[in-house]
């Protein structure tokens, strides 16, 4: 990705994300963090994943126009790669979700932080607007591992911005994404500026989050280890154990989930959940 954004910056107006397989991508190898799990290789887990964040931020950042043309299955990482392009066009048959707790983990790739500032977008247009109902549905949709029907729910359930856009055309997926491309370069297309700081909830937003899901695990309906995931994202998504009104730049939030994804590599459960997943194919409630 590195080198393509290199590439594309010295002598292309932009760059189109696709693939002709069968499935946009099902997410990162488990096998290699499973692997870097049993053998304790923490901080070379860290660094892969700090070197990820910076590519796709890298993506965000670009000089040029980009859009992704996710389809089929567009998992977990995947579906955090996609994110980071200027935009979005869907296949109507797009199978996407950030589903990295199913395997005892949390979207890790700037996934969880693109939905955060997706969510304090409204409060910074508008003084005074409460950002906490927007955190609560990424909150939700992170916490429940949701994968959508179809590009359109994709959009509607909040995975994607409303920018983002379906084609019932498979076969012309690339081809208007292209065309896009070409018109948006041919405007002028600008970089988006560096997120101005934003003032999060922090700690009294965790613990708003967190209340039904406490009341859930005491119903039995969730597990320990869906409380140690969900105590990170709500604790990414409002920024930290911070005081409310606390003033973050974007590094923050993405430190966060570096931190937090890192942190439940360490506990047995994770391991348990990602090695049922290979396994089985189905992910193990422990």
């Amino acid at each position: 990705l590195n080198q393509t954004l290199e590439l594309v910056a010295g002598g292309f107006a932009g760059l189109v994300i696709a693939s002709d397989g069968p499935l946009f991508s099902a997410g990162a190898d488990l096998k290699r963090f499973l692997a870097d799990i049993r053998a304790g290789r923490f901080q070379e887990i860290d660094r892969f994943i700090a070197g990820l964040q910076a590519a796709f931020g890298a993506l965000a950042r670009a000089p040029f126009p980009s859009v992704a043309c996710p389809h089929g299955l567009t998992l977990g990482g995947g579906c955090e790669f996609s994110l980071h392009t200027t935009r979005q066009l869907l296949a109507g048959e797009t199978y996407a979700g950030l589903v990295e707790p199913a395997v005892g983990l949390l979207p890790a790739g700037g996934g969880t932080t693109s939905l955060a500032l997706r969510a304090y977008a409204p409060a910074q247009r508008v003084p005074g607007v409460d950002p906490l109902p927007f955190l609560r549905q990424a909150f939700q949709l992170i916490c429940s591992s949701r994968r959508s029907g179809s590009g359109l729910e994709a959009i509607e359930m909040g995975l994607y911005p409303e920018s983002a856009s379906v084609t019932w055309s498979r076969e012309r997926q690339v081809a208007l994404a292209r065309q896009w491309v070409l018109e948006q370069a041919g405007r002028g297309h600008v970089a988006p500026l560096s997120d101005r700081a934003i003032a999060v909830p922090g700690r009294s937003g965790i613990e708003a989050l967190m209340a039904p899901m406490r009341a859930a695990l005491e119903s039995g309906t969730v597990s320990e280890h869906d409380i140690a995931i969900a105590g990170w994202v709500a604790t990414i998504l409002c920024g930290g154990d911070v005081a409310a009104g606390t003033l973050l730049e974007q590094q923050r939030f993405l430190d966060l989930e570096r931190e937090g994804f890192v942190e439940l590599c360490r506990g047995p459960a994770t391991a348990a959940r990602i090695e049922h997943m290979l396994t089985t194919g189905r992910p193990l409630r422990n």
